[in-house]
């Protein structure tokens, strides 16, 4: 049994990294579980330096910050999956437009526990519309 959990934790790791994608898992409190290469790869961060950290505090410009809070939060007392597009700022401080989406990752209990965001990002398509 315990075999089959480290297999399956193993196949959703690889799949996770291998996905082009940007994907990154918040606590409740919008700090940064987890996310993917293809997140690290756009934002400049590696998962080790945004581990712990608020999304919010380290990505999203600060005139933008409590407004990114608040949605979260709201998100998260909905528990409903939801889609933005929004300006993340990346380590070397280039802004990257991402269109992502929202879902709530609800535990047996029924309460949100995590919050996965999923997006691309659409830079280069916003620059060639304009």
């Amino acid at each position: 049994m315990h075999g089959d959990f480290i297999q399956e934790r193993d196949f959703i790791t690889a799949v996770l990294q291998a996905c082009g994608a940007l994907v990154v898992v918040l606590d409740t409190q919008g700090h940064i579980v987890l996310c993917n290469r293809a997140f690290e790869h756009v934002t400049g961060y590696s998962s080790a330096e945004l581990s712990g950290k608020k999304f919010f505090d380290v990505l999203v410009a600060p005139e933008a910050r409590e407004q990114t809070r608040q949605r979260l939060e709201q998100c998260i007392s909905a528990r409903a999956a939801s889609a933005f597009e929004s300006e993340w700022i990346t380590k070397s401080g280039e802004p990257r437009r991402i269109s992502f989406s929202n879902a709530p990752m609800v535990n047996e209990a029924g309460h949100v526990q995590y919050y996965i965001k999923t997006g691309i990002d659409i830079t280069d398509h916003s620059r060639a519309d304009q």
